[in-house]
């Protein structure tokens, strides 16, 4: 038998149970499944509505779930380390971009769930029961290697 004891929501993506069970303590984390909203997709656009921004979101989805270290990110990104460190802070404070240390560097990865959420969002009403209406749309969104995006 399982107990929950209480539930607890971690960051908008993820929820932890803890549970008891005999003499053993279980904790469990799953995501939860929410819709992006209007104001929780302002405020993303709004992060990315910055050109260094948008262009260190790109450099992070491109590195894959590598990601990239801050120091490099502001050299790709051609902008100095103080000024990396405040945009990374504003996509972090958005949910585009996690960061997790690993020996002296910071790492930085671009969130994909909510770069996928913000596209779900937009078409969200696209087709209005007609899928084929959406079709170009989601042909265009379909992978492709970093030399065939135009910036």
């Amino acid at each position: 038998m399982i107990t929950i004891l209480q539930p607890r929501l971690i960051l908008p993506y993820f929820t932890i149970a803890i549970s008891r069970h005999s003499r053993y303590l279980q904790i469990k984390i799953s995501k939860v499944v929410e819709m992006l909203n209007q104001k929780q997709a302002l405020g993303v656009f709004s992060a990315l509505s910055q050109e260094t921004r948008l262009s260190i979101v790109r450099l992070l989805v491109v590195a894959g779930p590598d990601g990239m270290a801050a120091g490099l990110l502001a050299e790709k990104a051609g902008v100095s380390p103080s000024n990396i460190s405040f945009h990374l802070k504003e996509l972090e404070h958005a949910g585009l971009v996690s960061q997790q240390r690993e020996s002296r560097s910071m790492i930085y990865r671009a969130n994909i769930g909510m770069l996928g959420d913000l596209v779900r969002f937009l078409m969200e009403d696209c087709c209005a029961g007609h899928p084929e209406v959406c079709a170009p749309a989601v042909q265009a969104a379909s992978c492709r290697t970093p030399a065939q995006t135009t910036s």
